[in-house]
């Protein structure tokens, strides 16, 4: 769990959507058949793209930046913490009950059981619409204005993993690890439990990774005009 440690008023700021994409199985969803181009279900335009790894989520903010003359990056894991919750300090930027993501995630849910019927005990009651990704920005936005912080894909993040750099970080603004092996996505996805989709949940995959429940929302940085 990532303590209560948030960046300064931003100068940045992340888009309100994850990014989509231009354009089967989660249990199958890194046989190499399977790319963003085709994650193994149905998708259009609308939907948040997958299968990216976290090297290509850092080219994709390279070639914007370089296209538009922004700059786009990944958010650090302090910020992307501090975007999801919105000033919030409940679990879910709805609430703490698990029922609120209803209103606000595309997650484990009713929808999804159907296909893998031995999770269903783990599956979040109700029904949320969308057994496999839900377009962007289908659900309710956080009080930044920001949606699908939480659910319909995992997001990367620029930093490294470290378990025990949080206790000993600056308090504010901190930048991550200075190293590591692996890099940290956050959020939960279309396919992640409630447990695993609160604002605090940190998770973390090789930079190589890639697989269908993962995605990726670029920050863009502030012009001096902006702020």
């Amino acid at each position: 769990m990532c303590p209560n440690r948030w960046p300064t008023a931003p100068a940045a700021t992340a888009t309100t959507r994850p990014t989509t994409r231009p354009r089967r199985n989660a249990a199958t969803c890194s046989n190499p058949k399977y790319s963003w181009r085709n994650p193994g279900f149905a998708q259009d335009d609308a939907h948040p793209v997958l299968n990216v790894t976290w090297n290509d989520a850092v080219a994709m903010s390279r070639w914007l930046s370089q296209k538009e003359g922004r700059r786009y990056r990944l958010p650090s894991e302090a910020e992307w913490e501090y975007a999801c919750r919105a000033g919030s300090t409940s679990r879910y930027y709805s609430g703490n009950p698990p029922e609120s993501l209803l209103q606000i995630a595309n997650t484990f849910d009713a929808d999804a059981a159907r296909h893998w019927p031995a999770l269903r005990a783990q599956a979040q009651p109700g029904s949320d619409g969308h057994a496999f990704t839900a377009p962007v920005g289908s659900f309710r936005p956080n009080a930044f204005g920001l949606h699908d912080m939480l659910g319909n894909a995992w997001e990367w993040t620029a930093d490294w993993h470290d378990d025990a750099y949080y206790a000993a970080s600056p308090a504010v603004d901190p930048p991550g690890p200075a190293d590591g092996t692996v890099r940290v996505r956050r959020g939960g996805s279309w396919h992640t439990w409630a447990l695993y989709s609160r604002c605090s949940y940190r998770n973390w995959n090789s930079p190589q990774t890639r697989y269908t429940l993962v995605g990726m929302r670029l920050l863009l940085e502030a012009d001096s005009a902006d702020r």
